[in-house]
């Protein structure tokens, strides 16, 4: 722009507003997200993104989400992935905890990762058609801040309900786990 009344070394300020998109608040250490309520729904490679689905009956929320059908990926070479943005006030280490469903073992695991950084080995589901929690049993050191939890797929439809991110290594959930936590 040209106010006609610029020189050689006007001042200018510029203003960065941080985002504007809610982000799931963690509150006293733990922080709940319902699958179908994620930030992000990528198409990594060819892979087709999550859909919503309804139709396994016993989830929480308005569904559950649901890989896509296709061959089996690793990590480094990605299927497709949700991100949830979450804004940590409590720095600690989480134990994570995700509510799937699986219809046998040729569709039980995904991946998981913190800011795009895998946080196990494949996760796997050994409950079949049921909803079951699963511990990732590798906690996560997480700072105070705005981080990314990833679910990458693994293999086809698994389904994912629920997902727990807590400080508390005593803790474990049981049916529906507790209510989603706030976006703001």
């Amino acid at each position: 722009a040209d106010d006609n009344d610029l020189s050689a070394y006007d001042e200018v300020t510029i203003t960065v507003n941080a985002s504007s998109d809610p982000m799931f608040q963690e509150s006293g250490g733990t922080v709940v997200m319902e699958a179908e309520n994620w930030d992000d729904n990528d198409t990594n490679a060819s892979n087709a993104i999550h859909g919503e689905a309804t139709s396994n009956s016993g989830y929480a929320g308005s569904g559950y989400m649901a890989s896509p059908s296709g061959p089996s990926s690793g990590w480094a070479d990605p299927g497709a992935e949700l991100g949830y943005d979450i804004n940590f006030t409590t720095a600690g280490t989480y134990e994570v905890w995700l509510r799937f469903w699986a219809d046998g073992a040729a569709g039980n695991s995904t991946y998981v990762g913190m800011d795009g950084t895998q946080l196990a080995g494949e996760v796997k589901q050994n409950t079949f058609l049921a909803w079951g929690w699963v511990n990732v049993n590798t906690p996560v050191y997480v700072t105070a801040g705005s981080h990314t939890f990833n679910i990458r797929r693994r293999e086809r439809e698994i389904c994912t309900d629920k997902i727990i991110l807590t400080t508390d290594a005593n803790f474990t959930p049981s049916g529906t786990g507790p209510a989603e936590s706030t976006k703001q």
